[in-house]
């Protein structure tokens, strides 16, 4: 089994010709708008953590399925 190492960038880069500019971490970043937070974060080199992966995996035990 091989693992893809990609980056997540959150939601697909958006197509809009309308842009917004906000501040993240005392940055200011304009993009298009309906850009997801992580991916402007990104572009202004802010790691920003998916909600959707966890830091580290941690296996439920057993009786969770009981």
């Amino acid at each position: 089994m091989t693992l893809i190492d990609e980056i997540d960038y959150g939601t697909p880069a958006s197509k809009s010709q309308n842009t917004v500019t906000l501040t993240i971490d005392g940055k200011t970043v304009t993009a298009p708008e309906g850009t997801s937070v992580m991916r402007a974060a990104m572009a202004i080199g802010t790691e920003s953590r998916s909600y959707a992966q966890p830091t580290a995996w941690t296996p439920l035990a057993p009786a969770a399925f009981a």
